[in-house]
Parts: structure tokens; C-alpha cells; sequence
């Protein structure tokens, strides 16, 4: 279970390129980074135009700070119980008329939500 991570010098310069090697744009990016944090260490090796180190840094700053934005949904998803069990919540409810914030679904969700709250 990976919660939190370094984004990387490769992640960036693939995510500034979007449409390499597309029907759009049929150049192929083809680099070699050797230490993925390192960008002294990056060897260009395509006619496209190689970013700058500046550019790299602030795409995987940008990344980055997307990734820990979401922290929470990675949080919950581990928690979140087992899809038949909820179901089974879900049933109880309806039978019993409690498909409200009184119901055992709403709390067994609200609790999980509560815990990993989001971030605005």
C-alpha cells in the first residue's frame, strides 16, 4: 500500500510531453535518466526540444503537490469497507427505514470520511 510518494524528474518530463508518440504528435521521446532526481543525469536523445531544468522542477512541484492534495481519497480507500458489506448496509436500511443519516450505512461511511477528512 503506497500512501505517499516523490513524484520524479521521469514522471514530470512524461507528463510535459502528453502526446508524445500519438497520431497528434509522432515524435517519439526517447530519454535515459539514470537517477530519476537527478536531472544532470538526464541524456536526450529526440528532436524534440528538451526541457529545462527550471520547467522539470516546477511540473513535478505541480505534480507533486497534486498527488498529496489526494492523500485523503488513498487514506479512505483502504478503510472503506468490503463493496458486499456496504451493500448489506445498504439492504438494512431500506428495510428497516432508515436510509438517512441515521442508518447503518451512513455512519459506517460518515466514520471513514470523518477520519480522513479532505483538505480544502
Amino acid at each position: 500500500m503506497i500512501i505517499n510518494k516523490k513524484i520524479t524528474y521521469v514522471e514530470a518530463i512524461l507528463s510535459l510531453y502528453p502526446n508524445n508518440g500519438t497520431y497528434e504528435n509522432p515524435h517519439e521521446l526517447n530519454f535515459y535518466m539514470p537517477d530519476h532526481f537527478d536531472y544532470s543525469t538526464l541524456e536526450w536523445n529526440c528532436d524534440l526540444v528538451k526541457p529545462t531544468e527550471e520547467e522539470v522542477i516546477a511540473e513535478r512541484d505541480r505534480l507533486q503537490a497534486e498527488y498529496d492534495s489526494l492523500l485523503y481519497q488513498r487514506q479512505r480507500y483502504h478503510e472503506y469497507p468490503d463493496i458486499r458489506e456496504q451493500l448489506d448496509a445498504l439492504w438494512h436500511d431500506i428495510h428497516n427505514n432508515t436510509l438517512d443519516n441515521t442508518g447503518n450505512f451512513y455512519n459506517l461511511i460518515k466514520e471513514i470520511k470523518d477520519n480522513h477528512s479532505k483538505q480544502e
